[in-house]
């Protein structure tokens, strides 16, 4: 039988002035309670959210950081949670009246691999589909926190987490521009061109790419003069099957009726790596895509041929 929210407040009582052993327990008992349906409601209508925020901005020390750590893994398993929904709409509100945007955005700069990935899955889900969000994320610094982490060696699971919240707020236009002009499209390129990227986390980096530059060619020439071409152009090359598709049909909403961006892509080699990938995988479902784009180039290589 699910705890009622009075019994959860019961808990969150006695956390604010529990020791530290004894509010680690309690902790562990409240990150059980989000992963039901049940106890996550009851933790929302108990106001678990502030009171967990509040740890985590208190998170000096140690043993602080260790609680504010699994207050992290708490609030994102509410996001989980809630209604069985990627980002449950009484947590997401409970989150921004809490204020919690500056919070979680802080915690990507956290020297915890745990800690960081907790608080980009957080910023992810509470930014998709808010643009005001997205843009107050970057406002408050997360591009800079996020790229200077992805510099750094990181578990798969950690660096899937940060490209995810990256991802998330470039679907907004005006996120992503501030995004590239804290420079992450140099970031990312850099990222994939030296083989750091792990695979599980191939073909969003791909889509990342392709939503820094969403329905604006001056982002889009600004990514391609930064390596967003070339990066793109690998992960069809040396990615997964997955990554190669998401790499081909980002080049595809990135070229199109741009010839400054064609010039680019032809001069960073992407007619051969085309031609080599079709080679190597003619009955790709991609494969169709990949020669419409060959031809696209071709065509803009050598105009005048095209038009005999």
């Amino acid at each position: 039988m699910p705890p009622t929210a009075a019994q959860v407040r019961r808990i969150l009582g006695r956390l604010r002035s529990a020791r530290r052993t004894e509010q680690g327990s309690l902790l562990h008992v409240l990150r059980g309670l989000a992963e039901t349906g049940g106890g996550s409601k009851a933790l929302l209508e108990a106001g678990a959210v502030p009171a967990l925020l509040e740890l985590v901005r208190s998170s000096n020390g140690r043993e602080r950081k260790a609680a504010a750590e699994v207050a992290l893994a708490v609030l994102m398993q509410l996001g989980k949670s809630d209604q069985n929904t990627l980002c449950g709409p009484n947590w997401k509100a409970a989150m921004l009246a809490a204020n919690a945007l500056l919070v979680v955005v802080r915690q990507l700069g956290s020297s915890s691999a745990d800690s960081q990935l907790f608080a980009a899955v957080i910023l992810g889900d509470l930014c998709l589909g808010d643009n005001e969000a997205a843009v107050a994320a970057v406002q408050h610094g997360a591009a800079g926190y996020v790229i200077e982490a992805l510099q750094r060696p990181a578990d798969p699971d950690t660096q899937q987490a940060l490209l995810y919240a990256l991802w998330v707020l470039a679907m907004a236009p005006q996120a992503a521009a501030g995004l590239l002009q804290n420079g992450a499209a140099e970031a990312i390129a850099s990222l994939v061109l030296s083989g750091r990227v792990a695979e599980q986390a191939q073909p969003q980096t791909a889509w990342l790419l392709r939503d820094l530059t969403r329905g604006s060619e001056v982002r889009t020439r600004a990514l391609a003069r930064t390596g967003g071409i070339r990066a793109l152009l690998r992960l069809m090359q040396h990615g997964s099957l997955e990554a190669a598709a998401a790499a081909a049909q980002a080049l595809d909403s990135m070229l199109g009726d741009a010839p400054a961006v064609q010039a680019v892509a032809i001069a960073e080699g992407a007619i051969p790596a085309l031609e080599a990938y079709l080679q190597a995988h003619p009955d790709s479902p991609e494969a169709e895509l990949s020669e419409r784009l060959l031809n696209l180039l071709r065509t803009a290589q050598h105009p005048k041929q095209a038009q005999q």
